[in-house]
């Protein structure tokens, strides 16, 4: 585990341990509001019985974990072309298509990150993502240079909950876990970086995720918070 060479900064200690300092968000579904049916519903014309078929047989979870994983797009198309010659536009739609998947930002959880960038906190992304369009990313969303780190698990040949993506963002960061905090949307994320000593919470919405950091001490609620 890397030692820990910057100490707590006089920050909002939490009740139950060390001053947190450093704020690790997840991207999709907790800050970018991306799902494929954005971009599915359009193609299949509002078939959602098709639609979904598609996206649990076709070009499914586990075919998309292995492409965050850090599988070429390329690859990744080609494996399926001769399984589904029917489905092959929608297939390479996937990728094609990537921009059409993403639809703004997750309502209010942007300004409790710019609350936590005011406050002095250290702010990274921990996003299991394809490792091509990630430039996208940063064109679409100006905020993302709120980063100081960004550990993207294309990039890294590693998607959470691999305790190794973990353990490269802290070794990343020169943070060790005891003062850091993870935001993320899936039960197993959180679970993984908790395995860590890793403090997280599981995002349901802003409102939630604003009064999970004010009993950590680390975000007072200010009027007309979430």
């Amino acid at each position: 585990m890397p030692h820990d060479p910057h100490p707590a900064r006089g920050l909002a200690a939490s009740p139950s341990g060390p001053a947190i300092t450093d704020v690790i968000f997840d991207l999709g579904h907790v800050l970018v509001d991306w799902d494929p049916r954005y971009l599915y519903r359009v193609r299949f014309a509002g078939d959602e019985a098709a639609m979904e078929d598609f996206l649990s047989r076709v070009c499914g979870p586990d075919w998309h974990r292995r492409v965050d994983a850090g599988l070429p797009w390329e690859q990744a198309i080609a494996e399926l072309l001769p399984r589904y010659p029917a489905q092959a536009a929608h297939i390479r739609a996937y990728r094609s298509g990537w921009a059409q998947m993403f639809a703004g930002e997750v309502p209010g959880t942007l300004a409790l990150l710019r609350r936590l960038q005011s406050g002095g906190y250290r702010l990274h992304a921990l996003s299991n993502y394809p490792v091509e369009p990630v430039d996208f990313l940063y064109q679409r969303y100006p905020w993302m240079d709120a980063f100081e780190h960004v550990v993207i698990s294309g990039r890294l040949g590693v998607a959470k909950p691999d305790r190794r993506i973990y353990e490269h963002l802290l070794a990343v960061i020169e943070r060790s876990p005891r003062h850091c905090l993870f935001i993320d949307d899936r039960p197993e994320n959180v679970d993984g970086a908790r395995a860590l000593g890793i403090d997280a919470i599981r995002f349901e919405d802003a409102g939630s995720l604003a009064r999970a950091l004010a009993a950590r001490g680390v975000l007072v609620p200010c009027s007309g918070a979430p």
